[in-house]
This record gives structure tokens, C-alpha cells and sequence, in this order.
């Protein structure tokens, strides 16, 4: 729940949100991160895996969210224990959406689907 808060702050003002836009990148890094910070890649790796192997999951939608959930992974890992959920925020939001290493498939700066 953290994860999804935090994007909506930060896109509190935003004229466009959406499901498969920016938001959702960012809260599924962010999501991976918090969870590898936590608890290590391996562990964050399986529940965000698990999380997206549903029925009926849009294949564009499942390799997006696999995509962004791999670049939090990282950030997470090697984030020192002594700092806080904002700062560990604020280096998945550059990584993510500054340095455009996220995929959206919604929205200004989206990515073509691939399956």
C-alpha cells in the first residue's frame, strides 16, 4: 500500500492518470524495491513474479510490469538500511521516470506494447 500512496502523491496533480501510464510504472518499482530493501531480491522477485501470473493477464501488460518490477529490484538491493521510504522513493522516481528506464504503455512518454 505504501507503493501505490506514494505514486498517487506524486501524480496528485496530474491532468492524466492511468492504469498503464507513469503512476503505475513507478508504483511497481517502487513496490520492488521497498520489497528487495526489505527483504532481498530473491524474495521480491518471487511475490512481484507471483503477483502477475494471473488468468487473464494482458501479456503487454504482465511484460511491462515484470520490466518495471526489475528496475526497483536493484535500487532496493543496494540502498543502505539507514534511510528512509522518501529517499529510497525519490531514487526509483529518477531511475524510473527521469531517467526513463521504466515503461508505460498510457500517457505522454509511453512505450509500444510488446507481448
Amino acid at each position: 500500500m505504501l507503493a501505490k500512496r506514494e505514486a498517487q502523491e506524486r501524480w496528485r496533480n496530474e491532468t492524466f492518470r492511468n492504469i498503464n501510464g507513469p503512476e503505475n510504472a513507478f508504483q511497481h518499482a517502487f513496490w520492488n524495491a521497498l520489497m528487495a530493501w526489505g527483504h532481498g531480491t530473491e524474495l521480491a522477485k518471487e511475490a512481484a513474479d507471483i503477483h502477475e501470473n494471473f488468468p487473464n493477464n494482458p501479456p503487454c501488460e504482465k511484460n511491462m510490469d515484470l520490466h518495471n518490477n526489475n528496475i526497483g529490484r536493484p535500487i532496493g538491493a543496494s540502498t543502505s538500511q539507514w534511510v528512509g521510504n522518501i529517499q529510497l522513493a525519490d531514487a526509483v522516481y529518477r531511475a524510473c521516470i527521469v531517467q526513463k528506464r521504466c515503461i508505460w504503455t498510457a500517457g505522454p512518454g509511453s512505450t509500444p506494447c510488446t507481448q
